[in-house]
């Protein structure tokens, strides 16, 4: 196994020319589509965020606070509401990208507000990327449900909120809106995609690998030696996958540097290496499955896929497709990379890795099972 892994890394780093062509070609489509797309990425300027609202609350008071909210000239610059009739309503219009978020506030609110017992739970669901719209309606709520709890306590103080004010602007100092930290620049967005569509022809690596050694003179006289074909596979696949995983790092290292693409730091990057590299050995398992498949002949498969995968995951055009993106594992690469990196779900971001290794391990299982029976 790890003489089959030395030899094959070296055999492929030996082809350098190649390897340099590939990595050139990728690094020009970042800065030719993040160059031509620019202008879909700047926020020029920050309007009313449209956020729909369903309140099932029984009592008077979930009503009463998003009417205050709503009376708030505040807010009202910035925040738009729109009623919804119940919540699967508010879900869809998110699904949809119709509003930047929705709030709900369950049946029990105004009980929960008298229960100082418990917590006065109320809900804001954003899109499943972090965006600024998201940050901006999240900001609001945070801040208008702090005032509301001050109120509350300078009534249970003095029991009246006659003399109470409320001054936003009170202890802070005003800045220039920005959404820089919570969405990616065309630059970033494009290195994020091409660095996925990259990796995606790892895929190439795996299935022309399997074609030679299991279905070329070199594949039958492996067929009849003594060599476990296992170790001999788990050899190849991790060398492949381990070099995808270097030409995907030269393209961070050299985005960042030359792109100014912020890939993170700390934490944040050992999570972005982890992505790059399940992702990678995803990819050359993928590979590796099609070309057992199709007995060594799924050169033309794997095109296909890694075109309709990036495509499906929004590679191409900043477009999403509700339902059918889900079919890409770009998709859930992407999900994890932009959560990661623009003050996303964490959970999403680990959802997605999951997702990813769980697809690996089906691939190489069923690549396992193709190779024991061909053995056979």
């Amino acid at each position: 196994m790890l003489t089959q892994f030395l030899y094959t890394v070296k055999r492929l780093l030996k082809d350098y020319r190649s390897m340099l062509v590939k990595l050139g070609a990728f690094i020009l489509l970042i800065l030719v589509l993040g160059s031509a797309f620019s202008g879909a990425f700047d926020v020029a300027s920050i309007d009313a965020v449209k956020v729909a609202y369903f309140v099932e609350d029984e009592g008077p008071d979930g009503k009463d606070f998003v009417e205050m909210m709503k009376q708030e000239e505040d807010i009202a610059e910035l925040v738009s509401f729109i009623e919804v009739s119940d919540r699967a309503s508010g879900e869809d219009m998110l699904d949809r990208e119709e509003v930047a978020a929705f709030l709900y506030i369950p049946p029990e609110f105004t009980e929960q507000v008298y229960d100082l017992d418990v917590n006065n739970d109320l809900f804001v669901y954003t899109k499943k990327q972090s965006s600024f719209d998201a940050t901006v309606v999240q900001n609001v709520v945070d801040t208008f449900t702090y005032a509301s709890n001050c109120a509350y306590a300078h009534f249970k103080a003095t029991g009246s909120i006659a003399d109470y004010d409320f001054d936003m602007s009170e202890g802070t100092e005003p800045v220039h809106y920005t959404a820089s930290g919570n969405k990616p620049t065309s630059m970033g967005y494009y290195a994020v995609a091409m660095l996925l569509m990259m990796i995606l022809y790892g895929a190439d690596y795996g299935c022309s690998g399997m074609a030679e050694d299991y279905f070329s003179a070199t594949g039958d006289r492996l067929r009849v030696s003594p060599l476990n074909p296992l170790p001999q596979f788990v050899g190849k696949i991790s060398a492949l996958s381990l070099v995808t995983f270097l030409e995907a790092a030269f393209v961070v290292a050299f985005t960042a540097l030359a792109y100014d693409v912020d890939w993170g730091t700390g934490n944040t990057l050992l999570t972005l290496i982890l992505v790059v590299l399940v992702y990678s050995m995803f990819s050359t398992s993928m590979g590796a499955m099609l070309g057992l498949l199709s007995k060594g002949k799924g050169e033309g498969l794997v095109m296909v896929a890694i075109i309709a995968f990036t495509f499906l995951a929004g590679g191409f055009v900043a477009m999403p497709l509700p339902v059918i993106e889900n079919l890409s594992p770009s998709f859930y690469a992407k999900t994890a990379i932009f959560n990661l990196l623009y003050n996303g779900s964490q959970t999403l971001v680990w959802q997605s890795i999951g997702v990813l290794a769980v697809l690996t391990v089906v691939c190489t299982a069923v690549s396992t099972f193709l190779i024991r029976r061909r053995r056979v």
